[in-house]
Parts: C-alpha cells; structure tokens; sequence
C-alpha cells in the first residue's frame, strides 16, 4: 500500500508529461491545418465531396459546365470520381465524409479537422485503454499512447481531414473491449467497430479476420470459437450496411479503387499505374518516393528484412550464444534502420512509405513474437494474441493493397495496426525483464533507447518535410489568389484537389484538358464568351518566351516548386491586335 501511495506523485508527473507533449502536438496539427494548403489531393476530393452533400446534393456539380456541357473537362478524373448517367460522384463516400459534411456545413474546414484531431487524440486514449487491459503498468501504457503519437507516422493522419484516424480509433476501441471480460454484448459492439471502421479504411476490413485467425491458432477451448465467429459476423452485418445504402457506388469504389489488379488481369487499363505486388510490398515495407539521390537502396531494406528477422527469433532463444549473436545483430539492425533518418534529412523531397524506415519500432516489436503455446484466460485477446494479429494484418495488408500509398508519409495502409505495435514495444521490456541471464535486460533497454530515439528523430524529419510541403502548396494557391481570373485550365491533374478549397468556394473554376484538342476547345469556348483573360497552370517550367493560345497570348508567367513539380502559372490574355 505504502510502495502505491508513493507511486502515484511519480506517476503524475508523467501524465504532466504526455499532457504537455499533447498540447504541443495539437498546437502543431493546428498550424498545419490552417489555410487552404492542402498534404494530399485525396483529402481535396473529401472537402468538394463534402461541400456537395452539405448543399444537399449527392453528386458533385461540374464547375465548368457552360464550357463543357459533356463533362470532359470535369476536374477529377478516375479513379477519385465515378460517372453514372452523366453525373460524378467522389469514391469516397463513406460515413466518415457524410458525417464531415455536417461540420462542413456548421464550421467550415476549420470544424473538419478539429474533428479528425478529436478522433487522433481519442485513438491515443484508446490506445493507454488497450495497454491497461493488456496488463501493462500505468507508466508504460503512458508510454504506449506517446510512442503512437510521437514516434510512428500516425502524427500526420491527426492534422488533416482523413479517414485513418477515426478508423484506427475505432479498430484500437474493438481491441480494447476484447481484452477485457469476454461476453455476447462486448463482441458484438467489437465487431459493430470493426465493420465501421471498415467502412471508412477497406484494409481494416483485415483486422477482425487477422484477430479470428490468431484467436483460432491459440485459443483452443470450444468457448472461444463461438465469440470468434460471432466477432466476424457481427463486423460483415456492419460492412453489409453501407453495402446496402450505398449500393452501385460502393460496388463501383470496390471494382476501381479496391481491385486495379483484377482490372488489368482481365485485359482493362486499371485506375492505377501500378506496379507489380512486389513492388507494392516493397514500397510498404521499405520504399520511399522522393527525388534522386533520395531512394534508398533496395538491398539495405533487404538486409534489413533479414537482421530484424534473426534478431526475433534470437529473442525468444534462451542460449548463451543467442545472447551473444544480439549484441552483434541488434545495432546492426538499428544501423540499417538509421538510412531512414539519414536519407529523409539530406532529401527534404522524400516521402518515407515503408514500415521498417518511416517507423524503427518495429524492431522492438518483433522479438513480441509469441511462443505459439495454447493460453488459458477469461479475456478473448491478450498479448500474444494481439502480437499474432498485429503481424498477420501486416502481412495481409501488404500483400492486398491496391498500390504503396501515394505521397503519404508513412505507411497508411498499416495505420490500423499502429496502436498494438506501439502496446508490444512497451510489452517487450517486461518480457526481457522475465528472461534468465543477468545481461539480457541490457540488450532489450539498449535496443529500445536507440529505437525510440530513432523514431522520434525520423518523425520529426518528417514533420519538417510535410511542413515544406504546406509552404510550397501555399505558395502555389497565393500565386493563383493573387490573379482575379475566375477561368482556370490546366494540364496538371493534381491541380484540382491542391485547389479544392478556392474550388469549393467559387473563387476558381477549373478544367483539366486530357489533349491539345480539349485545349482549343476549351480556348474557342472563352472566346465565344467574351473572356478577356484566363489562367493556364502545367508542369512545364520551360522558357519564359511568349506562347499564344489562339487569340490569347500569355503574359505574368511563373513557376512554383510544388510538391515534386515545378509548376507553371501563366495568365493568358486576349491580343487586341489579333483578327
């Protein structure tokens, strides 16, 4: 009684800690959010989806329709937008979007992103939850939330409008009511949060049935296989429900969003440039995208795979001569990890995608790799279980995405699996604690100081590279603030989400050409209407000699580093002088 009392002081002082760490983090997600600079087009496709369904409409209306009445120079383009009977609707249509809508209709974007930083937060709550039922102590549940926030890639999916942060709440809120007493409601209420959260993530679809599978491998008595069913089926009746409501558009996201590969198997273009699956593992694994000399070598990340996976199995091993092995294998393992942090800092460019460079902790992780032992308890998830499913969702979620993620920092398609990562981490130390052999706690606290620090540094780097992005992006949209042109073309697809708040409030109307003849189309079309002037925006830095488009000759050209694009804003006028 006496040793808890005189813990509680210590105690809170951490709780100070993590309060201050969070402040400081919401002061950051709101300085990132403001204005209209926008980290990825998707999340400009959600705010004019948005805007669409807070005017009470469904479909979103073609801003330069008395140019083109057929909808070819719509903005968005496949695969963010489907047309059905001369109408185009955003693929993203999920409950998180609709529900947006109301606080875009109440508070704007401003009301937006305060939601998805609730839902952030609230899945860093969840998470502490989750390590409490886990039966880690308060100090390293407090560890657990921070490691989340602070040194995985989870930080960003916080400050801006995404799907990934109410989805990964939802998932780790599942995990939580499952660790704890097992009963029908409990699980029945686990699986309604999974098939939810499905619905906003398609990949989160793979954790109840990574969970089932792992539950089926060490859980052997007959009660447990009745919750494992009734978790699965309660999670499809979730999914089915948005199936139903949404119906052809959903089927449509499914064919053109979720399965580009089937698509190209059977003799279609696919939605996607996409590559090959191993690729795509690669990419989620250890790739990343970022201008020359900025990749990293593809043999460093495989000689990664193999040290990090030696240094799991020497973990669970009790001889002295694993012992000795890990003081070799661990800092190797650690100094590969570490061209992460090397190559982000000398290219501010890159987007580090992969698991093992974007995120160390997962070294620590691996030795949590469980003994395979048929367990007894009341709970229906503990430990191991949870460390089972955390590695068959990785591997799930690898093998079945539809691409690596994009210019995302991190792997975004693993976000849900983030919260057990960070549990194991701290679970880790209590069982290097429990090993035999005075010198082996030394290895598993050195390799964790290392990590940790590691991937504080990492996602630090990465905040500074999404903050350039934010400044380049604004510069981008202040260059086209600062021209009163309403009448936008542009070659550059990408243009629309970047501008999809100035889109949204009428500021700008925009038309993407796919041809030289959509352009003078397009031109002849301005000039029937009397247009004195018009913006073209592409990814031309070229010269600045004059160009003319028809009557139009351009004047006030200007280049904007945008992102990975030098991009070219030009104001075309009419020549007074032309007949």
């Amino acid at each position: 009684m006496e040793h808890a009392l005189a813990s509680k002081p210590h105690q809170g002082r951490w709780h100070i800690v993590l309060g201050v760490a969070l402040a400081l983090f919401a002061s950051f997600a709101t300085w990132l959010a403001s204005g209209d600079a926008l980290f990825c087009g998707d999340i400009g496709v959600k705010y004019v989806q948005m805007q669409a369904l807070a005017s009470g409409q469904r479909a979103i209306e073609n801003p330069v329709r008395e140019l083109d009445p057929e909808g070819e120079l719509f903005p968005l383009k496949a695969p963010f937008v489907i047309q059905s009977e001369g109408r185009f609707y955003s693929v993203y249509l999920n409950p998180y979007v609709w529900f947006g809508s109301l606080a875009y209709r109440w508070g704007g974007p401003t009301l937006c992103r305060a939601l998805t930083l609730a839902c952030a937060l609230g899945a860093v709550g969840a998470t502490y939850l989750l390590a409490r039922r886990l039966r880690l102590d308060p100090r390293a549940a407090l560890g657990a939330a921070a490691l989340l926030l602070f040194a995985t890639p989870f930080w960003l999916y916080g400050c801006c409008f995404w799907e990934h942060a109410p989805a990964t709440l939802l998932s780790t809120a599942a995990f939580a009511l499952l660790c704890a007493q097992s009963s029908a409601r409990r699980v029945l209420l686990a699986g309604a949060c999974f098939g939810l959260a499905a619905t906003l993530r398609p990949e989160a679809l793979l954790m109840p049935c990574a969970l089932a599978l792992a539950i089926a491998l060490r859980r052997s008595e007959q009660r447990f296989r009745a919750p494992a069913l009734l978790l699965l089926s309660s999670a499809a009746t979730a999914l089915l429900v948005l199936l139903l409501a949404q119906g052809e558009l959903f089927l449509a996201h499914a064919q053109q969003y979720l399965f580009p590969h089937l698509q190209q198997e059977q003799g279609g273009r696919g939605n996607f440039a996409t590559p090959g699956r191993w690729s795509i593992a690669r990419g989620l694994l250890g790739g990343s995208l970022g201008s020359a000399p900025g990749k990293i070598p593809e043999v460093l990340v495989l000689a990664l795979l193999i040290v990090s996976a030696l240094v799991a199995l020497l973990a669970m091993a009790r001889s002295e001569l694993a012992r000795k092995a890990q003081l070799f294998l661990v800092p190797l393992a650690l100094l590969l990890a570490s061209v992460s942090l090397v190559t982000a800092i000398l290219e501010p460019n890159v987007y580090l995608r992969g698991l093992l460079v974007s995120c160390p902790l997962v070294l620590l992780a691996l030795p949590a790799l469980p003994s395979f032992v048929r367990s007894r308890g009341a709970a229906l998830v503990d430990r191991d279980t949870s460390a089972l499913t955390f590695f068959f969702f990785c591997a799930a979620a690898i093998a079945l995405a539809p691409n690596d993620g994009g210019t995302a920092w991190g792997p975004r398609f693993l976000l849900p699996a983030f919260p057990l990562l960070a549990c194991l981490c701290c679970a880790t130390r209590e069982r290097a604690e429990l090993a035999p052999g005075p010198s082996r706690p030394v290895i598993p606290r050195l390799v964790a100081a290392l990590a940790i620090v590691l991937g504080l540094a990492v996602q630090l780097v990465g905040m500074r590279n999404v903050a350039a992005v934010r400044t380049q992006k604004s510069e981008l949209l202040s260059t086209l603030a600062a021209r009163t042109e309403p009448w936008v073309l542009t070659s550059w697809s990408f243009l629309p989400q970047a501008a999809a708040l100035p889109w949204t409030r009428g500021e700008k109307r925009i038309g993407v050409l796919d041809s030289p003849a959509a352009l003078q189309r397009s031109v002849e079309a301005l000039y029937r209407r009397g247009v004195a002037s018009f913006l073209y925006v592409n990814v031309e830095s070229g010269t600045a000699a004059m160009r003319r488009f028809g009557p139009y000759v351009e004047t006030e050209p200007r280049t904007v580093r945008t992102h990975l694009f030098d991009v070219r804003v030009s104001t075309f006028r009419l020549d007074q002088s032309w007949r």
